[in-house]
């Protein structure tokens, strides 16, 4: 592997050289430069790649145990039967409303947990 990167290396460098004699300094270091670019931005293409990945199987071992009964569907359903829910509840306008709903029911539950919670320690200490 090390000897082929090695010819690679050696050929890419007997290129900038040939650009050098041929067009100049200034063209070698300006496609040097380029060459550069273009690594650092599939770096960051396969470092994105990567994050997707580990979430595309996340999703599939989600889907995957739900359909196979590995896990109860009344307690996690498959992905996919929660996209079409969404996508149902957007369509019809009531997604607004149960989003609401939920919201005041957790704003609810922390108001009260913070009701309780506070007065108490202070009471404890």
């Amino acid at each position: 592997m090390s000897k082929n990167s090695t010819s690679a290396e050696a050929g890419a460098i007997r290129q900038f050289d040939d650009i050098e004699r041929e067009f100049g300094a200034n063209t070698a270091k300006w496609l040097g430069a380029k060459a550069d670019l273009l690594k650092s931005a599939f770096r960051r293409a396969a470092e994105f790649f990567k994050g997707i990945f580990g979430i595309v199987v996340f999703i599939a071992l989600w889907e995957a145990c739900s359909r196979f009964g590995v896990i109860d569907n009344i307690f996690i359903p498959p992905f996919s039967k929660i996209c079409v829910s969404l996508w149902k509840l957007a369509w019809s306008g009531e997604l607004g409303y149960h989003a609401h709903i939920s919201l005041w029911r957790a704003m609810t539950g922390l108001g009260l947990g913070i009701a309780v919670s506070i007065p108490l320690g202070l009471l404890v200490g």
